[in-house]
């Protein structure tokens, strides 16, 4: 079936103008923001095995994979950190194509005590090829404002627990 993820960072970094008494304001304040967005739209498939160990337990395991296109926004800016839309504004804001595979395998267990209700505890990894990111999200040329973007190869994984009542 269809699958969206959207993966969203963001860095900024704000220097102030300091007076010999080490006071400054917000109207002295500049911004350098660097934000990357990873909007993946794609389809994707999977299979599951239940083994029943006994007393009500079962062990499972699932495999998914998905194929995504994957438009990236990659934007940087200096700007006034008080006065939005002030000038001088130095930006830089560029739209990448890329396709993303993932593999997303999870393993877990399940105790039915009656009919009707389940409790069940999963870990879950989810695997993200080729999407891109920052690593070294400042670039300190006000005329070539240029940030490294690359590829990246992402994990995020988690343990998740449910109960389910079925009537």
């Amino acid at each position: 079936g269809p699958r969206f993820v959207w993966v969203w960072e963001r860095f900024k970094w704000i220097a102030t103008d300091l007076n010999l008494y080490g006071e400054g304001n917000n109207l002295d304040a500049a911004a350098y923001t660097n934000i990357v967005s990873n909007r993946m739209y794609g389809v994707h498939a999977g299979f599951g095995q239940e083994w029943y160990l006994g007393h009500g337990f079962t062990a499972q395991v699932d495999l998914q994979a998905a194929l995504f296109m994957n438009i990236v926004k990659e934007r940087a800016k200096y700007e006034f950190n008080e006065v939005k839309n002030a000038t001088p504004i130095s930006k830089r804001s560029k739209t990448v194509y890329t396709i993303v595979p993932e593999i997303q395998p999870t393993v877990g267990m399940a105790w039915y005590p009656v009919e009707g209700i389940e409790f069940r505890v999963n870990y879950d990894v989810m695997m993200f090829f080729n999407t891109i990111s920052s690593p070294n999200p400042v670039n300190f040329s006000w005329g070539g404002l240029d940030p490294t973007y690359t590829s990246t190869f992402r994990i995020l994984d988690g343990f998740n627990a449910g109960v389910a009542l079925v009537f």
